[in-house]
């Protein structure tokens, strides 16, 4: 996950698909659902990470599992009430200002960190000094070849890496119900709608490299069928507008969540 940056904010600006930027960080889209934020707490020698949401999104902290049987969640360094057990996953179903603030996991009673803090800010636009991290975007698609489509700007003069995923059934573990895409498709296209695909560069793409990115990108675990290169990739885009298309490859139906996520240089 990237971490509070001195560069220029909006980054990574998402933008509208006629490429009128917005003020705030929300993809373009056609048959959105209310948004969901999935962040994955980061290991502790790693620098706190700064994310912006927007008021009403439902945000899912994910924490870590080799903790011991005294860990909790705190927020602002005040352990958050009615916590009688451990659980991973946090849940915010519809954040407000009052849920913004410093989260992060740590053990009872001397307060040692298990994993590092989010800085969480809720609000319609970026604060000064930060920068675009990721962003989220649930989609409901129909039975058969239906495509919606989300649309994203890549700002500033410098080329920028990213990961872009499309989850299906892998949001299960969050406790997502109903109908959910098994193996959903991306395709992104460019500028002047030419199809973007993103070469290995000789590095060979094994379940350990895509752990590597995610982690480095704080996104979470996928535990579903989406596939590699299918349902999500990840390379450097050169500053444009660009849409990702998702599909469903086997036309059944359901929500997907298209996130986009800046890598680390």
């Amino acid at each position: 996950m990237k971490t509070k940056s001195t560069a220029a904010p909006f980054a990574l600006i998402l933008a509208l698909l006629w490429q009128i930027a917005l003020p705030s960080t929300a993809m373009a889209q056609t048959g959105a659902t209310a948004g969901v934020t999935v962040l994955q707490l980061s290991p502790p020698n790693q620098a706190n990470s700064r994310v912006q949401v927007p008021v009403g999104e439902r945000v899912t902290l994910v924490g870590p599992t080799d903790v011991n049987t005294s860990a909790r969640w705190y927020k602002n360094e005040v352990l958050i009430p009615n916590q009688t057990t451990y659980v991973t996953h946090l849940v915010l179903p519809s954040v407000t200002a009052e849920d913004a603030g410093n989260d992060g996991v740590l053990s009872l009673p001397a307060q040692v960190a298990w994993a590092n803090r989010i800085i969480l800010s809720v609000g319609p636009t970026m604060e000064a000094g930060s920068k675009f991290i990721n962003y989220s975007s649930r989609f409901k698609l129909s039975t058969g070849p239906e495509v919606q489509i989300g649309g994203f700007v890549v700002g500033g003069t410098e080329p920028k890496r990213v990961l872009i995923r499309a989850v299906g059934s892998s949001l299960r573990q969050f406790g997502l119900q109903g109908p959910l895409v098994t193996t959903p498709r991306i395709r992104l296209f460019g500028p002047n709608q030419q199809t973007i695909t993103f070469p290995d560069g000789g590095v060979p793409r094994t379940p350990a490299y895509w752990s590597q990115v995610f982690g480095s990108a704080g996104a979470f675990p996928l535990t579903g069928n989406e596939l590699p290169v299918i349902s999500y990739d990840a390379g450097t885009l050169n500053p444009g507008a660009y849409t990702v298309h998702v599909s469903d490859e086997t036309k059944s139906g359901g929500e997907v969540l298209v996130e986009i996520y800046e890598l680390p240089r």
